[in-house]
């Protein structure tokens, strides 16, 4: 049993290589190449140019990763460094469950994760949420090594690591509050000591300073590393969010947990409830560090945007870490309920979920379940190498092609001679058109008219037949 997980999570780490191919880059790929080669000095600043608010990691690490592989495998090879880190993550995952609820229980979530279409998807393609999630879950078994074995060597990696994840994307910072109180209940646990009392102060004085540093060392690194000055960061986050805002659906403060609802197989999700009272019983019987962790980290992820005034959008890219304990809380909920029926439930669900990635691959991304109405059947243009690339087959040389939602992938994937015209005429007046299949933006991009009164001539699909991407001419 000590070889069997690792050679398991070996094997899914080949396999998520060898699909990496078959995925494609989406909406936010050619900014963040552009970030990356800016920052590199290996393009020249463009005029008006403004810098993303994202980390050094996020920007150029993915470029010089890149680079170790023949120029022929990008850009396959500029994603693998998200897969790679994921996959590291993977590990740290399985030995950090595996302290707190043993081997069986680790092995299990870890085969849960990898069959979340939705983590798999943005696993491919999303080059900053989910390296900074597979940062956090690093950070996390540190962490938890540190509060357990109380050795210097561990809270230094888990600095570091934090470090990673806030230069990966600086909203990481959002997990620090979950640091905090982990730490406080871990100083507080073994006699619900009030905090006020001396001998608690002293005691836990070196889990504060710590985290005092866990909040100033990745913070200081970052803007160490920022190319512009502070203020120009201050206003570049306040554009963002303002345009972030302009989304018709950012006034609803239960977003997060609708996206969660509708993206997770049905099956898994069945069962998570039932995880959690697991896990809530095995804090109260035992003051359990680790479960105390996973229940806060699952519950802050909903509600930190209303408590911390941040708009959160894109479904469940902004929070992909709650897919690490709602694994675990799926396999002990399992554990709970099917009792003796365990080992059956588990080989069912698995398979279903086998299934769910063969139907759905390569749009993983896309997945919704039976929950979802009203949905965005292509949130990430996803399908554009597809569209683009049938784009490029039939449009005649010289023609305008009109692309206004993700035009700079567009951009990317177009002919040369059609790059050239992209979006010089409105819809109306193209010789091509190509209508993304997300019609919750169509009217920030004005489009909802067009289609409603134009047939496709060509429909890029999934699988299952669903709509993608539209294409008139």
């Amino acid at each position: 049993m000590t070889v069997f997980p690792f050679i398991v999570i070996g094997i899914i780490s080949i396999l998520n290589i060898m699909f990496s191919p078959s995925f494609s880059p989406t909406w936010d790929f050619p900014e963040h190449l552009y970030a990356g080669l800016v920052r590199l000095g290996m393009m020249a600043k463009p005029g008006g140019y403004q810098y993303l608010p994202y980390g050094y990691i996020n920007d150029a690490l993915p470029i010089l990763f890149s680079q170790l592989f023949p120029v022929s495998w990008f850009p396959t090879s500029y994603h693998l460094f998200s897969v790679v880190i994921g996959c590291a993550g993977l590990i740290f995952f399985f030995l950090l469950v595996k302290d707190g609820f043993g081997k069986k229980v680790a092995l299990l979530s870890s085969i849960t994760l990898f069959l979340l279409p939705r983590f798999i998807g943005y696993l491919h393609v999303d080059i900053k949420d989910s390296v900074t999630a597979s940062f956090l879950i690093i950070t996390s078994f540190f962490f938890n090594r540190y509060l357990t074995r109380r050795k210097m060597v561990y809270a230094v990696f888990s600095i570091l690591f934090y470090a990673c994840a806030v230069n990966t994307k600086i909203t990481a910072l959002q997990f620090y509050p979950v640091l905090v109180v982990w730490m406080l209940f871990d100083i507080l646990k073994d006699k619900l000591r009030a905090i006020s009392e001396k001998n608690s102060v002293s005691e836990g004085m070196p889990g504060l300073i710590l985290l005092l540093f866990h909040l100033l060392i990745p913070a200081a690194i970052f803007f160490l590393l920022w190319p512009a000055s502070i203020n120009d960061f201050i206003n570049i986050v306040k554009n963002v969010n303002a345009s972030i805002y302009r989304l018709p659906y950012t006034a609803n403060q239960l977003y997060a947990l609708e996206q969660l609802f509708v993206t997770t197989p049905l099956p898994i999700l069945a069962f998570v409830p039932f995880g959690m009272w697991a896990a809530i019983r095995k804090v109260h019987k035992g003051k359990d560090s680790l479960s105390f962790f996973l229940l806060f980290l699952f519950f802050w992820t909903f509600l930190k945007y209303p408590l911390l005034r941040q708009p959160v959008i894109d479904n469940v890219r902004y929070f992909l870490e709650v897919f690490y304990p709602l694994a675990v809380f799926f396999v002990l909920g399992v554990g709970y309920l099917a009792k003796k029926y365990a080992t059956l439930t588990y080989l069912g669900v698995f398979l279903f979920c086998l299934y769910l990635f063969f139907t759905t691959h390569p749009y993983q991304i896309n997945y919704y379940n039976a929950l979802a109405v009203n949905r965005d059947a292509d949130f990430w243009a996803s399908s554009y190498k597809e569209a683009i690339g049938y784009v490029n087959q039939v449009a005649p040389k010289g023609a305008i092609v009109s692309c206004h939602m993700a035009e700079l992938l567009a951009q990317y994937y177009l002919r040369s001679d059609l790059r050239e015209k992209l979006n010089t005429k409105p819809p109306e007046e193209s010789d091509v058109v190509v209508i993304l299949n997300r019609p919750s933006v169509f009217p920030l991009f004005r489009l909802s008219e067009y289609f409603e009164r134009n047939k496709p001539r060509k429909v890029i699909t999934d699988r299952e037949g669903t709509p993608l991407t539209y294409i008139y001419y």
